[in-house]
């Protein structure tokens, strides 16, 4: 006689919907993960406009001119950083309904699979003790054909 856990197609469906919310995480922490790349490559952009407005620093005829546009540009670059931040915000915020997803899809199965380790070692219990009830009398059967 073979286990057979009853709930096994429940178990199939539960690590499926955990695999998905696995999925579903991973994309958004790949996204979050995008934004603030850009956000780097935006505070890089600054540095690299800073250092190119400097090098101009000793020609006085585009000293003014040049800072006035490094300057106008630097500010469009930290308000593109300022959105890309909020931006970030939310993902992160839908990164942690996908995470909590995902913990509790992980709990069901752990729980289901908890259940069907505990239901197979009973299985096994009581087959242990059918199969030593069986050598008993089987015991029993020899010891009285020996005696008679």
């Amino acid at each position: 006689m073979k286990f057979k856990f009853r709930l096994m197609t429940l178990l199939r469906h539960k690590k499926r919907l955990r695999d998905e919310a696995m999925k579903a995480f991973a994309e958004a922490q790949a996204e979050v993960n995008e934004k603030l790349s850009e956000i780097d490559y935006l505070f890089s952009i600054i540095t690299e406009s800073r250092n190119y407005a400097h090098g101009f620093e000793k020609q006085a005829a585009f000293k003014t001119t040049i800072h006035e546009y490094t300057d106008a540009y630097i500010r469009g670059v930290k308000r593109q950083i300022e959105e890309s931040r909020l931006q970030a915000r939310e993902l992160m915020l839908v990164m942690e309904e996908k995470q909590e997803a995902l913990i509790e899809a992980t709990r069901e199965v752990k729980s289901i699979e908890k259940l069907r380790d505990k239901q197979k070692e009973r299985f096994l219990k009581e087959k242990k003790k059918k199969e030593n009830k069986l050598v008993d009398e089987n015991v029993m059967v020899r010891v009285g054909r020996s005696w008679t």
